[in-house]
């Protein structure tokens, strides 16, 4: 069991390693490996990487999901130690994850990312590093034996101080910065959202399933892409339909446009199925929260 004079022992030690450590965070196995793997990628491109994508692809998330469970273990092992080291483990555990995101909030603000991205932005620059830092800091003797001073917490204190507190903070911050208003974030805190709806119009089309293909292309054609179709049954004038074969089924295909593409669409359909199929079409006025999705 480690006692508080080794810790003591090993801090004082580490404030003659600064060099070594820097050294190795930057020239360690770690990180020559993920910057030897970029340059590989690169050059072997997509063609290259199929042969080995079941490892670095299909097979990299259960590694990572080993590898940190084996630190979340060694974390929770060693969290008596960080009531051994003081507060100002704890303090900088805390303090430089803020300090970081939000700078990376207004950062990333100014150039001109979206409101989530400057908070992942800044997310990832509050994050320590659980990959590269291990490796780095156990090469060092005088940190060997100390996982409390970088695992435990990264794990234990940066880690669920960023998902918990930071997180919600630096989102407060992006939308203040992006102009969105104190009005507006409690808005959205509350899911009180006042929604404006527009006005739009639904084409619904009823027709033998036959006649689907046709509709969908005179749609892409006019580049509608956003359509919903699904089975129906019912009696008209040519009697029940929906029943027996799949030829001898009918579908209903649904479609929210603006009406600038709606007389275009609803004329070409009329001139060149109406006469081969069984069709029924009709418009409809509807109002959506939405409109740049149609």
């Amino acid at each position: 069991m480690m006692t508080t004079s080794d810790i003591d022992i090993g801090l004082r030690e580490t404030k003659t390693k600064l060099s070594q450590v820097l050294h190795e965070s930057l020239t360690g196995k770690a990180i020559v490996i993920l910057l030897g793997c970029i340059v590989i990628g690169y050059m072997i491109g997509e063609s290259g990487f199929s042969s080995i994508s079941i490892v670095f692809d299909q097979m990299f998330t259960g590694a990572i999901v080993i590898f940190m469970i084996e630190m979340g273990i060694i974390a929770g092992q060693r969290l008596d130690d960080i009531k051994k080291v003081g507060i100002f483990l704890i303090a900088f555990a805390v303090i430089m994850p803020t300090f970081n995101g939000i700078i990376g909030v207004l950062v990333a603000t100014g150039m001109g990312l979206s409101l989530g991205g400057a908070v992942m932005f800044g997310l990832l620059l509050a994050s320590a590093s659980f990959i590269a830092a291990p490796s780095s800091f156990t090469s060092c003797n005088s940190l060997k034996q100390i996982p409390s001073l970088y695992i435990t917490s990264a794990l234990g204190i940066t880690f669920p101080f960023n998902i918990i507190v930071l997180l919600p903070i630096m989102f407060a911050i992006s939308t203040l910065v992006h102009g969105e208003g104190i009005d507006r974030l409690i808005q959205l805190h509350y899911k009180v959202i006042d929604m404006k709806l527009y006005n739009i119009k639904l084409l619904t089309i009823t027709c033998e399933i036959l006649a689907q293909k046709n509709i969908i292309e005179i749609l892409k054609k006019h580049e509608i892409t956003g359509y919903t179709t699904y089975e129906v049954e019912g009696n008209g004038a040519r009697g029940l339909r929906g029943h027996g074969l799949q030829t001898e089924k009918n579908v209903k295909v649904e479609v929210i446009m603006r009406e600038d593409k709606l007389s275009d669409v609803v004329e070409e359909i009329s001139r060149t199925l109406f006469a081969d199929f069984a069709l029924v079409l009709y418009v409809s006025d509807i109002s959506v929260v939405r409109t740049e999705k149609f």
